[in-house]
């Protein structure tokens, strides 16, 4: 194809135009080859790359959350090394305090002499106080932080606490019974039924078995409470948990349905303790009250009354004194019930009398029993023993999943924590780690009311228990702990490819671009050279007109 000759113009030169439009379009290539190599990225506007920077920005800002998570975690686990070292000193104090108890327990120390060692045990647990107070991180103290609760949330700590995981090893010790691991809604009234703190309910089946269970709290009855034990004593609301989580085992492990009401209330109450309530409704053991309430009917027409609960729990604790007189226990009972028996077979195997036989054994020497029972002291009567607020054994762990006969059902909003660290670049519950606080003061953790001058031994399973709930803290700071360290390597890891994908979408190919720029270079220069050799042209015209 051939192109046709300009005429020679002093008005246009179209060569010239020419070389100045390519000129003019190798100017931008240039200035974007030199932009990429000065700062060392492809995409430096959005014009760049449009998509490409959208994805860019996206990556840079993940990267930059793993990497404060990092800095999260990191800061997560200086808090739980601090409580650690608060924990590791209270041990080793309990330790201290349990050689104490058992050099007192021996039976060749005066009075003095243990006074002498219950004075220093005494100071430890001021020091276990003080650690207490003094373990702090950023001007927080970290071994006596529950965070700020609702009551709502209160109570499900107390159940995630010790409510729950105490009542259940209190039935497997001394009944011997376990679920099977059917779940328990655990539902929180506003307002409950008045009159009642806590209820278990269920659909019974054709087993006679109780399924899809319930346990409902009556949020009335639960506030204005402090941990470990909610409410004032001796009705300190864990022993209420107790009683109900009698039923919720029961229910599941033999044909409650089938059972008296006086049986099953009465166990409850042996598990809970109740000599308070006997007590009460026996007028202080009047004679006469205590006959008339004896007498029935709360073996034929159960009312719900406290005086049917003091009865029923009267005639489980006189039932027990007769199982040990037949040198066997209640949990031989519960495994004939357990078993498929009904309670007329399972008595009849175990104390040889029937039902009917045993209730009017108790009716006609019932009146005595109660009246021969210690119902003033600071023991409540449970079969674990124990006064109001040790029957059920304080624990300062929170345990997500306390039971290990049921599956929980925990209610929206909770568990309540402490420590809500963030450990990831986004707002999820996988990017949350969440522990609970710690309340280690010596009374929460049981470690006071040690005598050693009259009870060493009772001091020794105190100061045990209290080791156990420090020890048990302490691995619950260290799960935790390990679960961080694996977590910053994930984030570290997450930081570092996020960056390497960035590099890929928004870093320049030095190599390429030096190429390219030393293209246009090249093109530039040869433009220029074009344009300048238009000069000449525009000579030679100018020579014309010379001589005209």
């Amino acid at each position: 194809m051939s192109i046709a000759p300009r005429p020679m113009s002093l008005r246009f030169d179209g060569a010239a135009a020419t070389a100045q439009r390519h000129l003019g379009q190798l100017r931008p290539s240039f200035q974007r080859s030199v932009e990429r190599l000065s700062s060392g990225l492809r995409i430096n506007s959005a014009r760049d790359d449009a998509a490409g920077l959208f994805l860019s920005q996206r990556l840079q800002a993940q990267t930059r959350g793993a990497q404060q998570a990092v800095r999260n975690v990191q800061d997560g686990i200086s808090y739980l090394q601090v409580a650690d070292g608060g924990l590791t000193t209270q041990a080793e104090m309990l330790g201290r305090m349990r050689e104490l108890a058992v050099q007192a327990a021996n039976g060749i120390y005066s009075a003095t002499e243990r006074q002498a060692m219950q004075g220093e045990l005494d100071k430890l647990v001021e020091e276990i106080d003080s650690v207490a107070l003094s373990t702090k991180f950023n001007g927080r103290q970290v071994l006596q932080d529950l965070g700020t609760l609702t009551n709502e949330q209160l109570v499900v700590e107390g159940l995630r606490r010790s409510w729950l995981e105490s009542s259940e090893e209190m039935i497997e010790k001394h009944f011997g019974l376990t679920a099977d691991g059917a779940p328990l809604t655990i539902i929180l009234d506003a307002p409950g039924p008045v009159g009642v703190a806590a209820y278990v309910q269920g659909a019974a089946g054709a087993d006679g078995r109780s399924y899809n269970q319930e346990l409902h709290v009556n949020m009335s009855a639960f506030t204005n409470f402090s941990m470990p034990n909610a409410s004032a004593a001796p009705f300190h609301l864990d022993r209420v948990i107790a009683h109900e989580m009698t039923h919720a085992v029961m229910g599941r492990t033999m044909n409650m349905a089938a059972l008296p009401q006086w049986f099953v209330e009465g166990t409850a109450e042996l598990i809970r303790g109740a000599d308070e309530r006997v007590l009460a409704d026996t007028l202080g053991q009047n004679a006469a009250a205590t006959a008339g309430l004896v007498a029935g009917p709360w073996d034929s027409a159960w009312g719900g009354t406290s005086p049917d609960y003091s009865m029923g729990y009267a005639a489980t604790k006189y039932l027990h004194g007769k199982l040990e007189v037949a040198e066997k226990t209640m949990i031989d009972l519960m495994d004939q019930l357990e078993g498929g028996a009904t309670l007329d077979a399972a008595l009849t195997a175990t104390i040889g009398m029937t039902e009917a036989a045993f209730v009017a054994d108790f009716k006609a020497n019932g009146t005595a029993f109660i009246q021969g029972m210690n119902l003033a002291d600071a023991d409540v009567g449970s079969i674990a023993g124990g006064n109001a607020r040790t029957v059920v054994q304080d624990q300062d762990v929170v345990t997500l999943d306390p039971l290990r006969g049921f599956t929980e059902i925990w209610p929206s909003g909770t568990p309540a924590t402490a420590v809500a660290l963030q450990a990831g670049a986004n707002n999820s519950s996988f990017d949350r780690v969440d522990f609970a606080g710690l309340k280690m003061d010596a009374a929460t953790i049981g470690a006071t009311e040690l005598d050693l001058v009259e009870d060493a031994g009772g001091a020794i399973d105190r100061i045990d228990r209290s080791l156990k709930s420090v020890l048990s803290a302490r691995a619950y700071i260290g799960a935790i702990m390990n679960r961080l360290e694996f977590a910053t390597r994930s984030l570290s890891v997450s930081a570092e490819n996020s960056k390497a994908a960035d590099s890929r979408i928004r870093d320049a190919d030095t190599a390429a671009e030096m190429t390219e720029l030393l293209r246009s270079q090249m093109r530039t220069q040869s433009a220029m050279n074009a344009l300048s050799s238009t000069q000449t042209q525009r000579s030679s015209v100018l020579s014309l007109l010379q001589f005209a």
